[in-house]
């Protein structure tokens, strides 16, 4: 969880911060965290988790979504070591899930003011969050969406701004870009572009995951080695003189000279 305690220092606000703490047996906790949380706070925490004694609860804090990339992390690594030793924890099959509901901007990486698109910037945002985008961007949702299976995700998309007003306004108000260079696109759209969006699928990851391989070279048809190198079809090769003849070709050096 995200947690905002009393204590500053465990709350650093430029870096993430990790803590655990045991459930013993009488409800308390063994962790240094438990004195910056009242016995309301801590009650309240085992009741939405549902922990008991002998549970292990992991809090995440820090800026932006440092917190949940970091027990992300930590699920995962939870799960292959749990495997690792014989402890089956992930499902049989293809469990698919999508992901939606993303904000359409945050704050920007390198802690700099302003706001950087989630996605990306011609990414439509959410009808019902409209009204936001002109007071609160950062509590506006995109419409941006991806699909996972077993944990890995195969595919990204979104439905785009089709409104050359709308986009104006988020590419020099919001994100304080440059929009000289994109006048052809807001042109076109002024155009009367209708409402579009689309879905992109690595084809090589989904067939990996299905066929339980670890690596995407195991199910590409022609899979490069160290140098970009075909063994399958042996390429890139040199072409011999009687097929560059055959089909008119000369070749030239960078200085333009034929050989």
């Amino acid at each position: 969880m995200n947690n905002e305690c009393s204590d500053p220092r465990a709350c650093t606000l430029h870096i993430k911060k990790v803590f655990q703490c045991k459930i013993k047996e009488d409800g308390s906790w063994s962790s240094g965290l438990s004195r910056h949380l009242d016995d309301t706070s801590r009650s309240r925490i085992n009741s939405w988790s549902g922990a008991e004694p002998g549970d292990l609860l992991i809090f995440a804090g820090g800026p932006n979504f440092n917190p949940h990339s970091a027990l992300g992390q930590i699920r995962l690594n939870t799960a292959n070591l749990l495997e690792s030793k014989g402890i089956k924890v992930r499902e049989d099959g293809f469990q698919f899930l999508w992901v939606d509901n993303f904000p359409l901007f945050l704050p920007k990486e390198n802690g700099g003011d302003g706001l950087e698109s989630a996605h990306h910037p011609f990414t439509a945002p959410h009808p019902e969050d409209l009204h936001l985008l002109y007071s609160k961007p950062e509590l506006v949702r995109g419409q941006h969406y991806d699909l996972v299976l077993n944990g890995n995700e195969i595919g990204g998309g979104s439905i785009r701004i089709h409104d050359s007003k709308l986009q104006r306004y988020i590419l020099s108000d919001i994100l304080k870009e440059d929009i000289s260079e994109l006048e052809h696109l807001l042109f076109a759209l002024d155009c009367g572009a209708p409402p579009h969006g689309g879905i992109a699928l690595g084809l090589d990851r989904l067939i990996a995951i299905m066929c339980k391989k670890d690596s995407i070279r195991d199910v590409i048809a022609f899979p490069k080695i160290m140098g970009g190198k075909d063994p399958l079809s042996d390429s890139p090769a040199s072409i011999s003189q009687a097929d560059m003849d055959y089909y008119h070709l000369k070749l030239k050096t960078q200085d333009g000279h034929s050989e």
